[in-house]
């Protein structure tokens, strides 16, 4: 998810950071680099709410076994 975000702003700051060449605009490149760290970082907040929710389901499962 980190590296998903740090594509999003290295994109979407490319002009600004110097990381592209100057005076061409809001080109191509950064337009993929912005979509794809977009992507990256929703697939890893997905994962990472799909694994706290998991991790809760099996705690409330363990307290129920213990009550039991």
């Amino acid at each position: 998810m980190a590296f998903g975000v740090l594509l999003t702003i290295a994109s979407l700051f490319a002009d600004p950071l110097a990381l592209g060449m100057p005076g061409t605009g809001f080109g191509w490149k950064q337009m993929l680099g912005t979509l794809l760290g977009l992507v990256i970082a929703g697939l890893g907040g997905l994962v990472l709410y799909r694994t706290a929710q998991a991790d809760a389901a099996d705690a409330d499962k363990e307290e129920e076994d213990e009550s039991a």
